[in-house]
């Protein structure tokens, strides 16, 4: 309660009485009472989140350091200490966040972020830095100090108050030196590989015309020898000669292409030709081998496959070849059909071939394997039927290069079914409608 009075006086001084107030002032000493106890359990819980905050920061293995509004550092945490080498003791109440980086004086990320003057990160890092995808109002980036001989990692955003303001700003950081010596290394090793492949590829490149040169010229010089007059003896001398040699170009071949596929530098033609002109390049050369196993070969093409096709012939070829060459090899009697049908691949054509084989057939095991560098289904079968084991891998990455693929179905015993498909263009020059089906040929 309150109590107020006053004198009530006349004109001439005489006394005429007291007037008093009586004030009920319990509500508001009540608010009052109310208001300080709630200002003083907010300050407890505020300081209670700032002890709790200090605590999660000064605990944390992340280099924390945090500044407030007017750019003072107000927390510095031991792994800070830690990849700075300056104390927290030292800094502390200070605006001096600059010396743990740089010589002299000049703004760390968690000020730019203060100041909200981003145009200072081209000035001051360049593209060292960028807008951060973790925290909103974040920047992040990297750079190499010097003085510290790091590469650190940055992470600023703001500290904003329930009212947006910004009232300071976090910063982290992240020792990368190891991944940049690595990133380095890395290139330096890139290049070491880039410059051994190009070593290496004008190596094949030599070789290959250093190598096949002499070769063909033993297995034409053997071809024009069984024409002339030889005995029996003779014949059966130079016509080893002439298979050892063709096997042994064979095996040249293969590794060179690998090579050249393994370094990138396997190029796909694109010029017109006829599918039926492949195809009896491909019979001459492996028909001489089915015949010798009285095997028949069977071309099936079908009616909708154009007679001129656009892509690389000479690749096509080799595909066949080597997949037709395997059939006869693993193939001890019946036969050996090729299919061919044809679909359209948007302005291009899916050349879709299939080889089908009565022959050993393969496993599941086997099969895994089958398209892997230097390996055949088994070491028994390297040691019987020969080879690199190159073949197929070759054909898969020539299919790949002509954006398709190839896959196999196979069970021991009941032959092999090899298929693949590659893009062709549609060849500009005048053609007849379908591809007429070459000779077959067999024993």
């Amino acid at each position: 309660m309150r109590l107020a009075q006053r004198c009530a006086a006349c004109t001439n001084g005489s006394l005429l009485g007291i007037l008093s107030l009586i004030l009920d002032q319990t509500d508001k000493q009540q608010a009052h009472q109310n208001l300080e106890h709630l200002v003083r359990e907010r300050t407890s819980e505020l300081e209670t989140a700032r002890a709790s905050l200090t605590h999660i920061i000064d605990g944390s293995p992340v280099p924390i350091l945090v500044i407030d509004a007017r750019h003072v550092i107000t927390h510095w945490n031991a792994a800070c200490e830690s990849i700075t080498g300056i104390k927290a003791s030292e800094v502390i109440g200070t605006k001096q966040q600059w010396k743990a980086f740089y010589p002299s004086a000049r703004p760390i990320m968690a000020d730019i972020v203060i100041d909200g003057n981003l145009q200072q990160l081209d000035t001051l890092y360049q593209s060292g830095f960028r807008p951060s995808c973790m925290v909103d109002h974040g920047i992040e980036g990297e750079a190499y100090f010097p003085g510290l001989k790091r590469w650190l990692f940055f992470t600023a955003a703001p500290l904003i108050d329930e009212t947006g303001n910004i009232v300071g700003a976090i910063e982290t950081l992240q020792d990368v030196s190891e991944r940049k010596q690595a990133e380095v290394a890395l290139m330096a090793a890139k290049g070491a590989a880039e410059l051994a492949a190009s070593v290496k590829s004008d190596f094949l490149a030599n070789m290959s015309h250093e190598i096949r040169t002499p070769m063909n010229a033993i297995i034409g010089l053997a071809h024009l020898m069984l024409n002339t007059p030889l005995s029996q003896k003779q014949h059966d001398y130079v016509t080893r000669i002439q298979g050892a040699g063709q096997m042994l170009l064979g095996l040249i071949n293969d590794i060179l292409d690998f090579s050249k596929i393994e370094a990138g530098q396997m190029r796909i033609e694109a010029t017109d030709f006829r599918l039926d002109d492949v195809l009896n390049k491909v019979t001459s050369i492996i028909q001489a081998r089915a015949q010798e196993k009285r095997l028949e070969l069977h071309y099936v093409v079908d009616p909708a496959v154009p007679a001129k096709l656009l892509g690389d012939p000479l690749r096509l070829a080799q595909i066949l070849i080597n997949l037709i060459g395997n059939a006869i090899k693993f193939t001890a009697h019946g036969s050996i059909s090729v299919f061919f049908r044809a679909q359209p691949y948007g302005n291009e054509i899916q050349l879709d071939v299939a080889v089908q084989d009565t022959g050993i057939g393969m496993s599941p095991e086997q099969i895994d394997k089958l398209f892997q560098a230097f390996s055949q289904a088994d070491n028994s079968i390297t040691r019987k039927y020969g080879g690199t084991g190159l073949g197929l891998t070759i054909c898969k990455r020539l299919c790949e290069l002509m954006g398709g693929e190839i896959k196999v179905s196979s069970e021991p015993g009941h032959g092999s079914l090899f298929s693949f498909w590659i893009k062709l263009g549609k060849s500009e020059v005048g053609a007849e409608d379908a591809c007429p089906c070459p000779p077959c040929s067999g024993g």
